[in-house]
């Protein structure tokens, strides 16, 4: 048994239909498009959780070594003199950012000594990087 086909009514040459199927040139078909959104919003998606997570990890090591500094000047302004304000800051500064497991390549503390032997209130800086 043959398949009825029907003509499109454009007069359009070699376009046939079945019947069942409207009278269009290209039909729209939906069928898929949900995976080829997938496909491109899960990767983009996943991509920016990815540079979340990274940006949280870059504060969390920032706040870490801010307060290893923040230490470091408290205990290096107790000391009587200089150099044992420097000896206590450095190891400090290197005991906190251990305790907190803080991932860092190399430490570099800098601590300026001669404000230390100055009188009470007088100000110094406590630099780690």
């Amino acid at each position: 048994m043959r398949r009825k086909t029907l003509r499109a009514r454009s007069g359009a040459r070699g376009v046939r239909r079945s019947r069942g199927m409207m009278y269009q040139r290209f039909p729209r078909r939906d069928a898929g498009s949900m995976s080829i959104e997938a496909v491109l919003i899960v990767p983009a998606f996943l991509l920016f959780l990815v540079a979340l997570a990274a940006v949280g990890a870059v504060a969390g090591v920032r706040q870490d070594v801010h307060a290893a500094a923040v230490q470091g000047a408290r205990v290096a302004s107790m000391e009587s003199s200089a150099p044992a304000g420097t000896n206590a800051g450095y190891a400090a500064v290197n005991d906190y950012l251990n305790q907190e497991a803080t991932p860092c390549q190399s430490r570099v503390v800098e601590i300026q000594a001669a404000p230390l032997d100055l009188p009470s209130g007088q100000g110094g800086s406590v630099r780690v990087r």
